[in-house]
């Protein structure tokens, strides 16, 4: 049996708003961890933010994969 949500059958307006709302998020988590670019991001406190901006992104191309995989 085929499970069909919104991850494995995407459509473009899906890819569209996971795609904008990661881009923002991770400027904005860049922008607050780096005090605007002042300091470097590459600091060991800031590992489990730096993490999570690698799953979400992971996340985010597995999802624009799957909406190429699958356009007709």
């Amino acid at each position: 049996m085929i499970k069909n949500n919104f991850l494995t059958n995407v459509s473009k307006k899906t890819v569209l708003i996971f795609v904008s709302l990661w881009a923002i998020g991770s400027c904005l988590s860049i922008l607050a961890m780096t005090n605007l670019f002042t300091e470097s991001i590459l600091q060991n406190k800031y590992s489990t933010m730096l993490l999570l901006l690698g799953l979400s992104t992971a996340a985010v191309a597995k999802l624009v994969s799957n909406y190429f995989s699958n356009r007709k």
